[in-house]
């Protein structure tokens, strides 16, 4: 019997970097008996996901919704998983996608999910972040993609957004895995093993640390304030002309992405994420009480200091200065 591992995010807890990781080292891994399938994506197993969510969710847009190709795509890829699964000797079996928790949401679609993997001993790691520190990372992945965001905050209202209700996604993931199967880390270097991210979740999934690992730069940083306002300017471009050159597009998304991380950073006031997060205080502590109940203290803390008081959005004549540097030097390259 093997142990399958499901690592299901959640979304802005270093998901991409743990599939980097376990890429990257897949030849360690498995002289470990570890299988990281390919079958279900090269880094991220979205694949996975996608064959386990219902036709409607917003991950199939990726082939168009159309459910002639999604019939087309679960069964290719069901194939060459159970092919993958037949040849492999590994004991354990780790799978990571972010997707596994922002796409499947319901009662039906966990079953499924558990229904394409084989009968096995099942640990489920979900990496959860304060949400109002989620939220703002969340804006700025939301501008680097092409949309618009006035405010880093959702309105919230009678039910709490799915990707932040960690409470709903435990006890639901609870019911059709068990409790005892389910491993609850808080995304904070105080929290980690060595507060290192990838030392934490091989120690979870007891992988021992090797030093010739392969570890991954960062991915997905936040923009800086310069990032966000060459960002917004480029999707505003984007809706007004058809006329770009695309390819000169997605060099720029990439290029700002890369290079404009490092700076200041736009965040909202101390009080509005202060009132962001105050509605999640009885449902986080309702989660300490059930999945982490050897814990004394609340599952984060409140310590606001990121924040400031006013929401700082200004540059500076050397940012200007930086920004024209750069879009001058795309220009002559391309």
């Amino acid at each position: 019997m093997h142990e399958i591992v499901l690592h299901i995010g959640t979304e802005k807890t270093g998901t991409t970097t743990i599939q980097e990781f376990f890429s990257a080292n897949r030849e360690i891994l498995e002289a470990n008996n570890i299988l990281y399938p390919k079958s279900m994506g090269n880094k991220n197993h979205i694949k996975l996901a996608m064959c386990a969510a219902l036709p409607n969710r917003g991950i199939h847009r990726k082939i168009n919704n159309d459910p002639v190709l999604l019939s087309s795509f679960k069964a290719v890829t069901l194939s060459d998983w159970h092919k993958e699964l037949k040849a492999t000797k590994a004991d354990k079996i780790v799978f990571s996608s972010e997707h596994l928790h922002s796409q499947i949401r319901s009662l039906e679609e966990l079953k499924c999910l558990k229904n394409l993997l084989p009968v096995s001993d099942f640990r489920i790691i979900m990496y959860i972040r304060r949400q109002d520190k989620a939220a703002v990372s969340l804006a700025s992945t939301a501008i680097k993609a092409g949309y618009s965001k006035e405010n880093f905050f959702p309105k919230i209202h009678n039910k709490t957004p799915h990707r932040f209700d960690y409470l709903s996604s435990y006890k639901l993931w609870a019911e059709v895995f068990g409790e005892k199967s389910i491993s609850i880390r808080i995304f904070d270097p105080s929290e980690l093993k060595n507060g290192d991210l990838l030392e934490d979740i091989c120690s979870i999934i007891d992988i021992p640390w090797n030093d010739k690992f392969k570890i991954p730069a960062r991915k997905n940083k936040s923009l800086d304030v310069n990032g966000l306002f060459l960002m917004n300017i480029l999707n505003q471009l984007k809706k007004d002309s058809e006329k770009f050159n695309p390819n000169i597009i997605r060099k720029l998304i990439l290029n700002i992405s890369e290079n404009f991380t490092d700076g200041h950073r736009v965040m909202p006031s101390r009080e509005e994420a202060k009132k962001f997060y105050s509605h999640f205080i009885d449902d986080n502590e309702e989660l300490r009480r059930l999945a982490l109940p050897h814990r004394n203290s609340p599952i984060f803390n409140t310590n606001f200091s990121d924040y400031s008081n006013t929401i700082n959005i200004n540059s500076n004549q050397a940012d200007i200065n930086e920004i024209i540097k750069f879009l001058l030097r795309e220009l002559l390259q391309g």
